[in-house]
């Protein structure tokens, strides 16, 4: 460094206790100094490579010429770009959820703040050079759009830029660890270009792989939409095309499937069928408009049972239509754990409706 900068110290201790203090900051015995602390935080950001720090740029001359000039060395290597990554985001909940909050409650109303993707790490411990407290906020802030920069096996550096909004991206991410559900996964997508603008998954006890790109999780309702395209082209109904139901919304038992109207019958149209999400006239559409062959015919079409092409290893949903009057009913109505479908995929049929 261009000034005489005192080296950081950490001798980790071998007994247990010893090692928890070291692991969890709660030591005296570990020193850094701010220069350190910043070359830290631009390892995260830098996909695991700190920078070299300087402060002298160049030296010029009285005749104007060029004495020193800096010139930029190689990085040093820290962790893999994979951590610094996954470093980057703990570090950005920090400021979401974490330590920091209360100072960046605001940040997102901020005009230049809030096209920043910021995180660091607080640190708070009493010291004796000098005595008193220790406050520490050591942090990153990059613009969000900024292109993530990655060496390949041969030594070429290339520079990958995302379609993902990154102030989207983080108000998702900032949701889900506010509200912690089991699992969650979310995908927002330009439906006129295919443009992944997020794509966000988080599970309380972790996960391995993103699930948003999984087609472990039943297709459910969603399915009801690719019934409703089959009816309306081939089935021959209309939106306002009133359909006669008994029973609940939420059930499907094979007693409700025919078409006998009584006392308790009532009528309903297909747009609120499908609003109200009522499994029993889906089920009458997949097992006495439709059939086997139909259905199936519009899953493929809406890419179920197929490999979609994705800059991220994508699992097919899965839809295979039972032949069985019950088994159509089920598949229509999608009230069956058979049919599975990703949320890239479920993104995929939302866009295909609006285009």
């Amino acid at each position: 460094f261009d000034l005489p900068l005192q080296e950081s110290y950490a001798a980790v201790p071998q007994d247990q206790f010893g090692l928890a203090e070291s692991g969890s900051g709660y030591t005296r015995d570990q020193t850094i100094s701010p220069v350190h602390g910043a070359m830290i935080a631009a390892a995260v950001i830098n996909n695991g490579w700190m920078p070299k720090p300087y402060l002298v740029e160049s030296v010029i001359g009285d005749k104007g010429e060029h004495l020193y000039k800096y010139e930029p060395v190689s990085k040093r290597p820290t962790v893999l770009a994979k951590t610094a990554h996954q470093l980057a985001q703990m570090m950005e909940r920090t400021i979401i959820t974490g330590t920091a909050r209360k100072h960046y409650r605001d940040y997102r109303r901020n005009d230049v703040l809030s096209n920043l993707f910021i995180g660091g790490k607080t640190g708070s411990l009493t010291g004796y050079k000098p005595r008193g407290k220790y406050d520490w906020f050591v942090g990153f802030a990059r613009d969000a759009d900024h292109p993530v920069k990655l060496s390949l096996k041969n030594g070429e550096k290339v520079q990958v830029n995302l379609s993902i909004n990154h102030k989207l991206q983080s108000h998702i991410e900032m949701l889900f660890s506010r509200y912690r559900p089991d699992y969650a996964a979310f995908v927002a997508m330009d439906a006129d270009t295919g443009k992944i603008l997020a794509l966000a998954d988080y599970s309380k006890n972790g996960h391995k792989g993103n699930l948003a790109i999984r087609s472990s999780f039943p297709a459910a309702s969603v399915f009801k939409v690719i019934t409703s395209a089959a009816a309306i082209e081939d089935g021959g109904l209309a939106p306002h095309s009133r359909i006669p139901f008994n029973g609940s919304a939420t059930s499907l038992y094979k007693r409700n499937l025919d078409f006998r109207v009584n006392r308790w019958t009532r009528f309903v149209s297909l747009e609120n069928a499908l609003a109200r999400s009522i499994n029993s006239v889906f089920g009458k559409i997949a097992a006495h408009g439709l059939g086997q062959q139909v259905l199936q015919r519009y899953a493929n079409s809406f890419l179920f049972n197929r490999e979609i092409d994705f800059d991220l290893p994508l699992q097919e949903s899965y839809a295979a239509v039972p032949q069985d009057q019950f088994g159509l009913a089920e598949s229509g109505s999608g009230y069956t754990r058979d049919q599975t479908i990703s949320p890239v995929h479920g993104a995929m049929i939302a866009a295909a409706v609006i285009n």
